[in-house]
């Protein structure tokens, strides 16, 4: 259980693989999340190892040979076989015999490998004729109580790196702070001072003598610790769990910073606590929402709110009725709920359509005044419409409208890396957007969990991802947004995290706002890594055009703005909603380092 960089995947090759292969003989499985990634793997990290080691060498065949033997899944040695698999392809598990069996990112795992069960336990049926068999987990941890390697780490003897303290020679852990997982072994912590974001002092207080140790004794500690087992017992299950405080490459100061950048965002925050500290992440988002609790958060406004940027709507498409969440969003992902609707009516009546197009629509305006009209920033700037049962309707309704704005979407069966993907069926006549509910509605539950910061006279104050609700939104709204709950399940033997439904319960507007925020994703170029930085971009490019129309023309009346809104059906485009060419913004998007021009999608 390694935080990652730290070495836990070199440990695994130099360890695991090609010290048997000079050591010993034997067939070799490596499991890796998915078979691309284990194509990936194979071609960087292996093909690299044996370009640079002569003994390697000797043992394998020239690895620039055409040879059918030589694949890239499939690597024979003098002595054996090294065998690459994917933890969601079932052939890739049970087609060889293997003496050693390592898994890889386990908690990156589906629960199955398509029908045939559990991944590990396929993989682990590979060496159970062998006397000699080894098998080996390695990962990141996850969630607490949802982890695969939080499982294998609790049957171990649970090995934890002590360092001596330079000052006074007592041997300890190296822990983040007192909240950690493993505060209770050590009074020892990292403490730092900072300005902002930006550490000006950093040192690891001792846990006994409460001496301050300065960085730059981090390495020599780290060369003369040693593993120490909590649970000396067990004797056939090593286990050892490690933290980027012991890294030799990571400063203590980069920890600190990681920290300042992420602590505020819970999702960031649990990547920080997983990835960096090597913990497991204890969720808090699934408790129970009060009717008072979620009344008391409602605010006192009814136009849009002049902090936000832009809109978008999600749809969740009924049998008799379709249910609207539309929400603005503002700098660092605050959002606002601009109203809440439904329209009754079956999806296979044309009336129901036209009333989806009145309101999308349907003149708005900001508080200041400020006209918001689809198409244009400051209105309406992505429709989400729920394809999963009433796909052919659906489909029909964005073909005939052949606006980039209308999306149909459609929720993923499983687990996505990304929150929205574009559906690879090339049968279909318009993009399908594929939507990871799950992660979608983790992001909602996190964002409702986040105080609002106030002044000292109780005002609101601007607060990164918070969810604003106005009081025109009633209990029933409020239920049906908290209405599922986190939980986890055993799937195939192993804790799986799923989203249930209580009996009685309704979703639809947890689904629509999943939607909406689905649609913020969709229209952002470069999709989640650069919403922050389009939201801002975007804000400032309205904030001119806000700037020059009301202060040139005050006098401008509500009848003559909703006379120039923009008709859904018409043939002319939408007015380009990017600001004048000198506003226009460029921002880096991928490791290449390609400039992408921000021209919101016509």
């Amino acid at each position: 259980m390694w935080a990652s960089r730290t070495g836990k995947t070199t440990v695994l090759e130099n360890g695991g693989i090609f010290n048997k292969m000079v050591q010993d003989t034997g067939n070799i499985l490596v499991i890796q999340p998915t078979d691309k990634k284990g194509k990936r793997w194979s071609k960087t990290n292996l093909r690299t190892f044996i370009r640079d080691n002569p003994m390697i060498q000797e043992r394998m065949p020239d690895q620039n040979s055409r040879s059918a033997e030589n694949e890239i899944l499939f690597k024979p040695y003098s002595g054996g076989l090294l065998v690459i698999g994917g933890a969601n392809v079932p052939g890739s598990l049970s087609s060889w015999s293997m003496e050693e069996v390592l898994f890889d990112e386990t908690d990156e795992y589906p629960p199955t490998a398509e029908k045939e069960g559990d991944p590990i336990e396929l993989g682990m049926q590979r060496a159970e004729n062998f006397p000699n068999k080894k098998f080996c987990f390695a990962s990141t941890p996850t969630i607490k109580g949802a982890s695969r390697i939080e499982e294998s780490w609790l049957e171990s003897d649970q090995r934890l790196y002590h360092v001596p303290c330079p000052l006074c020679g007592a041997m300890q852990i190296l822990i983040f702070s007192p909240k950690s997982m493993f505060g209770h072994l050590t009074k020892g912590y990292l403490k730092f001072l900072h300005k902002g974001n930006e550490v000006t002092y950093v040192a690891y207080e001792c846990g006994d003598c409460h001496q301050d140790i300065l960085p730059r004794y981090k390495h020599l500690m780290v060369r003369n610790g040693e593993w120490r087992k909590l649970r000396p017992q067990v004797t056939d299950h090593a286990g050892f769990q490690i933290s980027r405080l012991y890294s030799p490459w990571v400063p203590w100061k980069d920890v600190a910073q990681n920290f300042l950048r992420t602590h505020k965002r819970p999702e960031r925050y649990m990547v920080f606590v997983n990835k960096a500290l090597s913990e497991l992440f204890t969720e808090n988002i699934s408790h129970e929402f009060t009717e008072d609790e979620m009344l008391m958060r409602r605010e006192v406004y009814e136009k849009i709110p002049n902090a936000v940027a832009f809109l978008t709507l999600g749809v969740d498409v009924q049998d008799n009725r379709f249910v609207l969440t539309l929400w603005g969003w503002g700098r660092e992902q605050e959002a606002w709920l601009i109203e809440y609707a439904m329209i009754t009516g079956s999806p296979e009546e044309k009336t129901t359509w036209d009333m989806l197009d009145e309101y999308i629509t349907r003149p708005r305006e900001f508080e200041n005044g400020f006209p918001s009209r689809f198409g244009k920033i400051g209105g309406i700037l992505g429709v989400a419409v729920d394809s999963g049962d009433h796909s052919k309707e659906v489909n029909a309704y964005v073909a005939a409208r052949k606006n980039k704005r209308l999306f149909a979407v459609k929720g993923a069966k499983d687990r996505q890396k990304d929150f929205v993907v574009r559906s690879a069926n090339k049968k279909l006549r318009n993009p399908l957007i594929l939507i990871d509910t799950f992660q979608g509605k983790k992001s909602i539950y996190f964002r409702m969990n986040i105080e609002a910061k106030k002044d000292e006279f109780g005002k609101l104050l601007p607060t990164p991802q918070y969810m604003h609700f106005p009081m025109s939104v009633e209990k029933e709204f409020f239920d049906q947004l908290t209405s599922e709950r986190l939980i986890v399940k055993r799937i195939n033997g192993h804790p799986r995290q799923v989203w249930s439904l209580p009996s009685g319960r309704e979703n639809h507007v947890l689904d629509a706002t999943d939607y909406a925020l689905g649609a913020l994703h969709v229209i952002t170029p470069g999709g989640a890594r650069n919403i922050d930085i389009f939201l801002d971009r975007i804000k400032t490019a309205l904030e001119l055009k806000m700037q020059a129309a009301l202060g040139s023309h005050p006098e401008r009346t509500s009848e003559a703005r909703e006379s120039k809104d923009l008709q859904l059906n018409d043939d002319s485009q939408p007015e380009q909603t990017t600001a004048p060419k000198e506003a226009q913004q460029k921002f880096t998007v991928g490791r290449k380092r390609k400039k992408l021009t921000m021209k919101m999608r016509r």
